[in-house]
């Protein structure tokens, strides 16, 4: 009777520990997905000279890079933070050819991440 307590109390430490991870995985993909779309948005609207519209993107982006965490996304995180900080600021100043380079470059990071994230869970 206590062996069958224990198996099925380490059977449910084992469930629960998976879908805590499953779920951290989940919120990685969206926190990603989101950064990158909104990125994206900025992108967009930085072309077309609306810079209030490429600030609220470009924020709502870094809002979202700033969850992305774990040893994968290295300097590619810190380059699409700097990046969009960086957009926002001189999309303030008027400078929009300047936030679409920035906005480019966070995007190409974000990509970068994204690529790496979903890569290691094929290979898992």
């Amino acid at each position: 009777m206590k062996k069958n307590i224990a198996a099925a109390l380490v059977i449910s430490a084992l469930v629960f520990s998976g879908t805590t991870a499953f779920a951290a995985d989940e919120q990685q993909l969206q926190h990603i997905t989101e950064a990158l779309k909104h990125a994206q948005e900025a992108l967009g609207y930085a072309k077309q000279g609306h810079n209030d519209v490429l600030i609220e993107h470009a924020e709502e982006a870094r809002k979202h890079a700033k969850e992305i965490t774990g040893v994968d996304v290295g300097l590619d995180i810190q380059h699409a933070l700097g990046g969009l900080r960086i957009a926002v600021e001189l999309a303030q100043e008027g400078d929009n050819a300047g936030a679409v380079r920035n906005l480019e470059e966070a995007i190409a990071s974000l990509d970068s991440i994204k690529g790496r994230w979903i890569a290691a869970r094929v290979h898992k």
